[in-house]
């Protein structure tokens, strides 16, 4: 099978590492932006990493944040994947430690007081991995994916639209204009691609939502 990953933040990562597991499944992962290597802290929002590649590395483990995932799978279900992905950062990272320490009563003083503007506060656990740790998390990724025999790591190559077929995504189209066909294609572009999601939305016909707004 053969699989293509158009973006290399951390969803797009997160899906490559797991499918690699599977010796069957060759992944190209495709990114407009640089590699992690030659990225620049100009370079906010692409290259691989993502967005966060050059923050502070606070990690935020809870089934409140990011949008309505519980619409998808079970809590339960979510609980164990957060769990997952923050094993995984912990053993790359080597960062033990979870920041958890928190005023009960102070949360709820402000919990309170954000209900008066209609604000929903929630508090979380957080493992914080630090500015350079975080970059050098995504440094060993990089290699891990590098020097792996089923995964083909694109930088610099933009993906401008899909290949459909009888209703189906049988592929993806790079800026240059050569088509590359696959049996799956996940789509992972993150913020920076939020316009063009938007294109393919309006260009397929396809319903959409929209998610709240988490400010952390």
């Amino acid at each position: 099978m053969r699989i293509a990953i158009v973006g290399a933040g951390s969803s797009g990562l997160f899906a490559a590492y797991k499918l690699m597991e599977n010796s069957n499944i060759a992944i190209d992962i495709y990114e407009k932006g640089k590699n992690i290597d030659l990225r620049t802290r100009q370079d906010v929002l692409t290259g691989f990493g993502g967005a966060g590649a050059f923050s502070d590395g606070k990690l935020t483990l809870t089934t409140e944040f990011g949008g309505w995932l519980t619409d998808y799978v079970d809590e339960s279900v979510l609980e164990e994947l957060i769990h997952y992905v923050d094993s995984v950062w912990k053993d790359l990272s080597g960062v033990d430690r979870l920041d958890t320490n928190w005023d009960y009563e102070k949360i709820k003083d402000l919990q309170y007081l954000c209900s008066r503007y209609k604000f929903r506060l929630y508090p979380a656990k957080i493992r914080h991995l630090g500015t350079d740790n975080c970059v050098a998390v995504i440094k060993k990724l990089y290699n891990l994916f590098h020097d792996h025999k089923n995964i083909n790591v694109l930088c610099d190559e933009e993906i401008v639209d899909l290949i459909i077929e009888n209703k189906s995504v049988k592929g993806v189209i790079t800026k240059s204009g050569n088509k590359k066909y696959y049996d799956k294609v996940i789509l992972a572009v993150g913020r920076s691609g939020n316009h063009w999601i938007q294109f393919l939305v309006e260009k397929y016909g396809l319903a959409y939502d929209i998610n709240p707004v988490d400010i952390g």
